[in-house]
């Protein structure tokens, strides 16, 4: 809880959750970023059914209302994927780039092994 509260405390990181019968049932922390923002942490109660898309549904909603900018709600597993085609349903596009989430210091042998090896693999 110390650590949340911390975060929250920046202007860079603001917290949503949707209610259903006076009950929480989704909430999403979302940065702030140059470009517009990121969805980056979500959770919602599996019971209550597609309460994380009407929460995405809301937070963009709440975000166009207040500012511009985009927001980046992550990637799916292939192109053809349920998030991709979600996200399509959406009102998104796709964009193309590379990302690498976990690495090490020896992972790659050079700058060109590590663009080689990143362009054919997921993430």
């Amino acid at each position: 809880l110390s650590q949340w509260e911390r975060l929250l405390e920046s202007d860079n990181w603001t917290l949503y959750l949707l209610r259903y019968r006076s009950e929480v049932v989704a909430g999403a922390v979302i940065s702030t970023l140059e470009s517009g923002y990121d969805y980056t942490f979500a959770a919602s109660e599996p019971s209550v059914k597609d309460s994380s898309r009407i929460l995405l549904y809301c937070v963009r909603e709440e975000l166009a209302r207040n500012s511009g900018g985009t927001l980046d709600i992550g990637g799916g597993i292939t192109e053809e994927d349920s998030l991709s085609a979600f996200k399509r349903n959406m009102g998104g596009v796709p964009v193309n780039f590379v990302r690498c989430r976990f690495g090490k210091k020896d992972l790659f042998s050079s700058r060109e092994d590590a663009f080689e090896r990143l362009s054919n693999r997921w993430p």
